[in-house]
């Protein structure tokens, strides 16, 4: 056989092995092994397992960390409901804000470990939507109150559908009209999904020969983190105390 040929395979797989270590990070403890795996919620935390010792075999379960990262938004009630049902749809159980699944045998613990990970990530995912939302919807009435009584009802429009360059059909939640000028202000909650959606529908729109201005309301800015630039990107940026004065000129 060529050496070059078994060179070449030997820099392969410790490049593979390399890169799968970076990839998947094992922590052990006194009485559990946690594992970091490359799957991560719509928030973008990965996905964390941990490993022990069982009655018969082992118990294999999240440990908490997702119910504790849906905390963060709000969305713990959301979270135990959804991963109770994805739970019981999957063979797992939910309890004590934990996903797991008992008396895994060493040959099961592959796959039990992969189930877990979808579970948690499913039940994050759903929560954070369903939270993002409750928050945009009580935002948008909020603030369309405002622009009512700002520029009055004839020129404030509520679920408004705009079709984007790529032809996709986009809902908004406001949109002033003056003349022939259109100004759509949407809501954006600090949750992933809220801002990924919003950028999403104004990249589209803005790529338009006459694109509608664009506003991007939050209650604070400094809540926003690193969510607040990539917004900037596509839109306006302002927060929910901002004068009358200021939203005529972002109009005008």
């Amino acid at each position: 056989m060529n050496s070059k040929l078994i060179r070449i395979d030997g820099e392969l797989r410790m490049a593979a092995e390399n890169a799968l270590a970076k990839l998947v990070r094992v922590e052990h403890e006194f009485d559990r092994s946690n594992i970091l795996l490359p799957i991560w919620t719509s928030g973008g935390s990965p996905i964390e397992i941990a490993i022990m010792r069982d009655k018969e075999g082992f118990l294999v379960g999240d440990s908490g960390e997702t119910f504790r990262e849906a905390e963060e938004f709000g969305g713990q009630v959301s979270f135990a409901r959804q991963a109770s049902k994805y739970a019981a749809e999957y063979g797992l159980e939910y309890g004590k804000k934990t996903i797991f699944l008992r008396n895994v045998s060493i040959d099961r613990l592959p796959g039990a470990i992969c189930v877990v990970a979808e579970v948690a990530k499913l039940s994050y995912d759903a929560a954070a939507a369903k939270a993002a939302e409750t928050k945009d919807k009580r935002l948008a009435e909020m603030f369309h109150d405002r622009l009512v009584r700002i520029f009055t009802h004839s020129s404030v429009s509520r679920d408004v559908s705009i079709i984007g360059a790529s032809s996709h059909e986009w809902h908004f939640s406001n949109v002033v009209t003056i003349g022939q000028t259109r100004t759509i202000f949407e809501p954006v909650s600090p949750i992933a999904n809220s801002v990924y959606s919003v950028f999403a529908k104004f990249q589209d729109v803005r790529l338009l020969d006459a694109a509608p201005s664009r506003v991007s309301v939050v209650q604070e800015r400094g809540v926003m983190g690193d969510y607040y630039a990539l917004l900037a990107q596509t839109s306006n940026v302002i927060e929910t105390s901002i004068d009358d004065t200021e939203i005529r000129q972002l109009v005008a």
